[in-house]
This record gives C-alpha cells, structure tokens and sequence, in this order.
C-alpha cells in the first residue's frame, strides 16, 4: 500500500512539473521567434502609411497592429493585437510585410481554419485600405526562415504557433489584389 501512495505521489508531482512546463511554454513570449537571420527590406517607411489593423473578415479576426522589432534574437509580441516585424516592408509596397501573433482564441487562435482565396485587409495610419489574397499556406519549423525572404512584388506574411506544444509555425502568405475592393463591393 505504502509503494502505491508513494508511486501517486511521485506521479502527481511529476504531472504537476509537467503542467507547470506547459503553461510557462505557452505563454512564453519568445516562442513565437523564428532562429535565423531574417532579411530586412531597408527601407524608410513614411509613418503615414504605417499599417494599423489587420482584418480577416472569414474568419472574424480584426486586430490592431503593433510595430515590433528583434532585439538581440528576441521578437518583441503584444498580447493585444498582431505584431508587424518593422524591418519588413509595408504592406502592398514591394517586399515582403511579416505580421506574427499568438495563437489564443482572442488573437490569431482561429487562424487555423484559413483557406486559399480568403482576403486579408490592411487599414493603414491615413485611412486607406489596402486588400490581399490568401495564396498559400504551410506548417514549417522556426529554422525555416526563407518563408520570411524578401520579394520583389509586395507579400504579407502572417504567421502563428502550431503544433504539439506551439513547435511549429503555421504560415499564410498573401498576395496584394489592387483590384479586390472593387469586387468586394459589387458583391455587396
């Protein structure tokens, strides 16, 4: 008897260790970095048009957007809306424009059920919207860096953590539609 309390015990201590690891990873607010060198556009940006609401209207994600940087290998996150790598481009200009947040219900958690063909819509500082496609999207490890590269036509990048224990990135890149508002509001 005295062996099976002693087995619970250590059990229920290493159950809760576990937990505890769980929490602590979950909410860790570095483990939405990627490992590796990320290009940087060098760009000046014009702080008119800086980017201030990211918009997934299928998939009822509305955020407001937070400029971040990296810091000594560290990805500065919000926890109040989708973080937009500064070193990137500017959305619809040439380059590719990284947004990165964390997968709660309350942020990017619904990003999971994205398809091909939705829009992405990026209201900016001086009030213009700009739309874009959803054209792929991938589960890739942090080492793999090059889905963060730059292009020559303009890219948005938005990406979150997936996987057992958040060890993957789930990435959907986006093309610019110049075109696409003027379908959405026919369609209306």
């Amino acid at each position: 008897m005295r062996i099976l309390s002693y087995f619970s015990l250590i059990l229920g201590l290493f159950l809760f260790i576990f937990s505890l690891t769980l929490l602590l990873q979950r909410y860790s607010p570095t483990r939405l970095n990627f490992y590796g060198k990320v290009p940087s556009t060098h760009i000046k940006k014009n702080t008119n048009n800086t980017p201030i609401l990211l918009k997934i209207p299928e998939l009822d994600i509305e955020l407001p957007v937070i400029p971040a940087e990296i810091k000594k290998n560290k990805w500065g996150t919000t926890t109040i809306g989708v973080s937009w790598l500064i070193a990137s481009s500017i959305p619809g200009e040439k380059g590719n424009s990284i947004f990165y947040g964390h997968n709660w219900n309350r942020l990017l958690g619904n990003l999971e059920n994205v398809k091909t063909g939705y829009t992405v819509e990026i209201l900016y500082k001086n009030s213009v919207k700009r739309y874009f496609q959803i054209t792929n999207i991938a589960i890739v490890n942090p080492d793999q860096v090059e889905v963060l590269n730059n292009t020559q036509q303009p890219r948005l990048t938005v990406y979150t953590c997936t996987g057992f224990m958040d060890q993957k990135r789930l990435v959907v890149t986006a093309e610019y539609k110049p075109k696409i508002k003027n379908k959405l509001a026919t369609s209306l």
